[in-house]
């Protein structure tokens, strides 16, 4: 499986969001890293709507939602919130005690499908 990186993979001076755009319609999930951080972030806005549209356009769902801290629903934007509804969600695991593994084969399962 191949990773895109937006600092590491997107051409040096080229329009960020038509990297986006180009990233997203090539890939076959979309991956958003669910946080405080995410939410409040333009690009990672715009990203997960670009993914929305990519989902609706070609009828299939495209996005896995890891949860990387707990963020209460109220504070989700309308947007993360109809996504929940049909995207496969995942919690990172910050316990120690948890099996990491469990979380990467279903990271895994989640992208093949």
């Amino acid at each position: 499986m191949r990773l895109n990186i937006r600092d590491r993979d997107f051409p040096l001076g080229e329009v960020n969001a038509l990297n986006i755009l180009e990233a997203i319609s090539a890939s076959r999930k979309t991956i958003l890293l669910l946080s405080r951080h995410f939410i409040k972030d333009k690009w990672c806005k715009f990203e997960m709507n670009i993914a929305i549209m990519e989902g609706i356009q070609t009828k299939r769902p495209v996005c896995v939602i890891v949860y990387l801290e707990d963020i209460p629903l109220r504070f989700l934007p309308k947007e993360i919130s109809r996504l929940l509804q049909d995207a496969t969600v995942l919690d990172f695991p910050n316990d120690e005690h948890f099996p990491q593994n469990v979380f990467w084969q279903s990271l895994e399962n989640a992208i093949s499908e």
